[in-house]
């Protein structure tokens, strides 16, 4: 599986490389189930102090691997100690600074703790020049995971976590100062890329004789420092885990066995079961306009039929319209009186009017100067009816 976050050198990969996973993305997005489970983690890092969000990382209590994801170089050695099975290898090409950093020291005691140094190189300066034109201090830092291994640290993983000023400001890691360079470089004093004071690897030989070397020196390292033991012991027991490409075989439902009881014995009484009252689920009730305007079911019957209702030839008494009263009008009593004039103007109100009675006649003979007309009664009452509009 390769991970590469730029979208086009991705791509190429992925071409070049069909048969394997590629994914164009940070390796901060590689999923848990990876985790744990690769024989090989190897990678020329990302340098730089950029800051990578992992909630894995940047959440957690341990000191170590919160300064890690502040700087993009540090994270990548321990998130890649955790894709690591244990007994895995992790190689990577990075900057001098994971190992010269004084703030990169509780990084250092993580790997220590979590891992066995097979080999550290300090890379010649010169090792990019033809290809990327840059020169550039680099380690290449081998490692093999062991988080079991259960005793103190070596002095060699000691001076793994020490950085010792060597003078002129220059910063060195113990252990880089304490192996042996590769064969055919000199060090001089010089300034990095940065313009600080720096000790820089020249190598002799140009690209094809630095390659030679350096497989001269891992082969005696690697043979001298690689457990092979606990690289072959985890390896058997370690799980399989498929890409995300594979498609997973239909999981297989274990219907549990039928639990089979044992029948009484002649004459021994079992405690019977208790039944359960089982309630019936109450359904809210539903409401439609018939409910709304509270119809009949004579009425709800004749609107869903399309049927009218027949007329009675009794028409229904019209009640006088009761005056609204708000919450501060006190209540009033009602007499026997007036209960008597309400109803006689009812039922005066329900007589319907004689078709041969001429209206004119009515108002004519009335006494308008001592019932005056209302504004407009009479107008309205004598004058032609308002068209209708089909409104009441």
């Amino acid at each position: 599986m390769a991970f590469d976050k730029d979208l086009l050198t991705g791509k190429i990969l992925s071409h070049l490389y069909p048969e394997y996973k590629v994914r164009a993305e940070g390796f901060e997005r590689i999923e848990k189930p990876f985790m744990g489970t690769f024989d090989v983690v190897a990678s020329n890092i990302p340098f730089g102090d950029v800051a990578v969000f992992d909630p894995e990382y940047t959440g957690v209590a341990d000191n170590a691997r919160r300064t890690a994801a502040k700087s993009i170089h540090n994270y990548f050695f321990l998130k890649g100690l955790d894709a690591a099975r244990e007994g895995g290898i992790v190689a990577f090409i990075t900057s001098e600074g994971v190992l010269s950093s004084p703030k990169n020291e509780l990084v250092r005691r993580y790997i220590v703790k979590n891992a066995n140094i097979m080999s550290v190189v300090r890379l010649p300066n010169n090792l990019f020049t033809d290809h990327a034109g840059t020169e550039v201090g680099s380690d290449l830092v081998i490692l093999q995971k062991d988080t079991t291994k259960n005793r103190e640290l070596s002095e060699q993983e000691k001076r793994f976590i020490r950085a010792t000023d060597i003078g002129d400001g220059i910063i060195e890691n113990e252990y880089t100062m304490s192996v042996a360079p590769l064969p055919n470089t000199k060090m001089q004093h010089g300034t990095d890329p940065y313009g600080k004071p720096a000790l820089l690897t020249i190598h002799h030989g140009g690209i094809r004789a630095m390659g030679e070397d350096l497989k001269e020196h891992l082969d005696i390292a690697v043979s001298a420092n690689l457990n092979i033991d606990l690289y072959n012991r985890y390896r058997q027991g370690a799980p399989e885990v498929k890409l995300e490409t594979e498609k997973s075989a239909a999981k297989e439902t274990v219907q549990p066995e039928p639990e089979v009881k044992p029948e009484p014995a002649a004459g021994q009484n079992l405690p019977r079961p208790e039944k359960r009252e089982e309630k019936p689920e109450i359904a809210p009730p539903v409401m439609d306009l018939y409910d709304l305007f509270n119809f009949s079911q004579e009425e709800r019957r004749l609107a869903q039929s399309g049927l009218k209702k027949k007329p009675t030839g009794k028409k229904p008494k019209r009640t006088a319209p009761s005056k609204q009263r708000s919450l501060f009008d006190q209540p009033q009593a009602t007499t026997a009186n007036q209960t008597t004039s309400i109803n006689k103007v009812e039922e005066e109100t329900a007589r319907p009017t004689p078709p041969n009675v001429d209206m004119e006649q009515v108002y004519a003979a009335m006494d308008w100067n001592t019932n005056p007309p209302i504004n407009g009664f009479y107008e309205a009452m004598m004058g032609p009816p308002p068209p209708s509009n089909g409104q009441n």
